[in-house]
């Protein structure tokens, strides 16, 4: 969307890769669109995975598995990601390198 004139975006994937995310958006501010697509693509399969569940099991997951959260926890009636979930964020965050 910055790309045809937004100013900004909010993106959960920030918690996960903030420097790719603040490079792509400066390379987008600079008209630098090659560099900002090859960082989008980046960060595509983990933007892809905030979506494989209701929002944000996927994304508390990732970040508990990385450290960045101390709980997993959920307001009912949402619960924590399912084992198959968290085998395919596993396979996400691994080949993210993270």
């Amino acid at each position: 969307m910055m790309a045809i004139g937004a100013c900004g975006l909010m993106n959960a994937v920030g918690n996960l890769k903030p420097k790719v995310l603040a490079e792509m958006c400066e390379a987008v501010f600079k008209g630098d669109f090659v560099t900002s697509q090859r960082l989008h693509e980046q960060l595509l399969e983990i933007n892809k995975a905030v979506f494989f569940d209701t929002n944000p099991i996927p994304m508390k997951y990732m970040m508990k598995k990385l450290g960045l959260l101390a709980d997993n926890e959920h307001r009912l009636p949402m619960v924590g990601a399912t084992p198959e979930l968290a085998a395919k964020l596993d396979g996400v965050l691994e080949r993210a390198g993270l």
